[in-house]
């Protein structure tokens, strides 16, 4: 077997394969922004946690820092123009639901908006914020969720099916989705 040595800025795409989330804020004067974050993961199973990695510089971190809670919603491949323009500007500049037309609806327990046509969604509160360098590490505990009632089973989101099928970030403009179910 023959390897290759990465780049050190090349190495966090050797793991960086959980589901893209686009986390959803509002601002203390009720701007609300929402903005793709590729890395994201569960902290803890009981209390339910979950681990978010951002920017510090960004507005969806401002906010966050500010009001204490945010959403995580699990976009589906059809909605891959959402997550690219989202991501393409700055929440600093412009009312991304505005600029982008996005329909959504008013989470019940934060506040933020949720778009419309997600598989599911996780509403937090701040548990913890670490930050490190320009990267904070969010940890917040989830004090809602739901999912679209054909995405999940009762065990595990149904990935494989068409209106269910998670984005992956691969690094620039490079995403996947999921496939099907391999059984072993």
């Amino acid at each position: 077997m023959s390897f290759t040595y990465l780049k050190k800025e090349s190495i966090y795409r050797l793991i960086n394969i959980n589901p893209l989330l686009l986390i959803s804020t509002v601002s203390k004067d009720k701007k609300y922004n929402i903005a793709p974050i590729a890395w994201g993961c569960p902290q803890e199973l009981n209390p339910t946690r979950l681990l978010i990695c951002i920017d510090t510089g960004h507005k969806t971190f401002e906010n966050i820092v500010k009001t204490k809670k945010f959403v995580a919603c699990i976009p589906n491949i059809s909605q891959l123009k959402l997550v690219k323009n989202t991501g393409g500007i700055s929440g600093r500049e412009v009312d991304k639901f505005k600029k982008f037309n996005i329909k959504s609806f008013i989470a019940e327990k934060t506040g933020c908006k949720i778009p419309d046509g997600i598989t599911g969604y996780l509403e937090n509160r701040v548990f913890k914020i670490i930050k490190i360098d320009s990267t904070a590490i969010v940890i917040g505990d989830v004090i809602t969720a739901a999912v679209d009632k054909d995405a999940f089973d009762g065990k595990r989101l149904l990935a494989e099916k068409k209106k269910c099928k998670v984005i992956y970030h691969l690094g620039k403009n490079k995403f996947i989705s999921t496939g099907n179910v391999i059984y072993s």
